[in-house]
């Protein structure tokens, strides 16, 4: 499977600690599971993200391609001038 960012990219340390802090409570409320009021629209929500996903990745594959693409041509390019 590719993956979706680039291979260098990270979290920054002191952002992931600031949301594990900041979901921490509502993790510990519900148990992990959604409130009741959410859960049921867990399907709906989870249909949105499965579109979401499949949207950013598609997005993000198409641009590499794109990259790659001009990468090429300016290779091409630069070979055809000498």
């Amino acid at each position: 499977m590719k993956t979706m960012v680039h291979h260098n990219f990270e979290f920054d340390p002191q952002q992931a600690e600031n949301v594990t802090q900041k979901i921490a409570p509502l993790i510990v409320k519900y148990g992990g599971n959604p409130p009741p009021w959410l859960a049921k629209y867990m399907d709906e929500i989870m249909a949105v993200a499965a579109i979401g996903i499949l949207g950013l990745s598609s997005y993000m594959q198409v641009r590499s391609l794109k990259i790659k693409d001009a990468e090429l041509a300016k290779k091409k390019g630069q070979a055809s001038c000498q």
